[in-house]
């Protein structure tokens, strides 16, 4: 049912099988036995269990390469629309996780909070662990916020950083990114890393051009000089939208930044070298 009321919200709903398709993958509880018993029914992946995904239409970032440019459309049309009593009814019985993702859940971060406190409510006293997908740029009160839920129940923010340097970061989105790593380092300073489910779940798409072996050093030393124990995924880039042409990640690039990252001291990184090898020999 489609509701158009002031009080009804922008987004829409879809389930993936655990162990989803989610950019944490390689930390999370839904995936590895990381915070076992309290946070995963298992010792591994969650099969036939599924996460929640509530896409949030709208973004404060212009990135001509984004996937989800269906945000847009969203966030002009002011559709789909759902009542908090209805969106609280996606949750069934094997959904073991909720992902906000969009677009960007931080341009209304406020009733995302509201909606996260609803959903850890109504369903207290089983295992729903609260994730984002998030550019961290959200006021830091309500990130404040929501960061309690996420930790409580065992979820994480999975944050796009995007870039390291502000210069490449706004010819990327069109915004700054002072706020992000500013964000970043409070929140840090908090919540820390010392947990069973990392809660801090830094990515970087390696996006042709842009993010070059420079910008990447960028990045390792700015999340180095945090905590060397934060996790990094390296993102491959696929063209995409206005990016059609810019061509994909080549293995040897990925291992060169993979170097990066550990001549950075960086203790948790995706996908390891071994990894990448692995694909090239399935590629040939």
């Amino acid at each position: 049912m489609v509701i158009k009321d002031k009080d009804s919200i922008t987004a829409f709903g879809f389930y993936d099988p655990q162990p989803a398709n989610c950019i944490a993958g390689w930390i999370c509880p839904g995936t590895m036995e990381a915070g076992y018993p309290k946070f995963t029914k298992t010792r591994g992946p969650e099969i036939g269990c599924k996460n929640l995904a509530v896409y949030w239409g709208g973004c404060n970032y212009k990135c001509g390469f984004c996937q989800d440019w269906i945000h847009d459309v969203m966030r002009e049309t002011s559709l789909p629309r759902f009542t908090e009593e209805e969106i609280l009814d996606w949750v069934d019985e094997s959904t073991t996780c909720i992902c906000f993702c969009g677009g960007t859940p931080d341009i209304s971060m406020e009733k995302v909070v509201k909606l996260a406190k609803a959903f850890r409510n109504k369903y207290s006293g089983r295992i729903l662990r609260i994730c984002a997908e998030t550019n961290l740029t959200a006021p830091l009160p309500e990130l404040m916020a929501f960061a309690e839920i996420v930790i409580n129940s065992g979820g994480g923010l999975n944050i796009g950083l995007k870039a390291g340097s502000e210069k490449v970061h706004i010819k990327l989105t069109g915004q700054s990114n002072k706020i992000v790593w500013d964000n970043f380092s409070v929140l840090f300073e908090k919540f820390g890393t010392g947990r069973p489910v990392p809660f801090l779940r830094p990515s970087l798409l390696l996006v042709p051009h842009y993010i070059n072996l420079e910008e990447v050093e960028t990045v390792c030393r700015r999340l180095a000089d945090i905590d060397k124990n934060i996790p990094l995924k390296f993102i491959s880039f696929l063209p995409r939208r206005y990016f059609a042409q810019a061509g994909s990640t080549n293995p040897a690039f990925m291992i060169e930044v993979i170097k990066i990252a550990k001549s950075y001291g960086l203790e948790k990184v995706s996908p390891t070298i071994d990894e990448i090898e692995q694909q090239k020999r399935l590629i040939r």
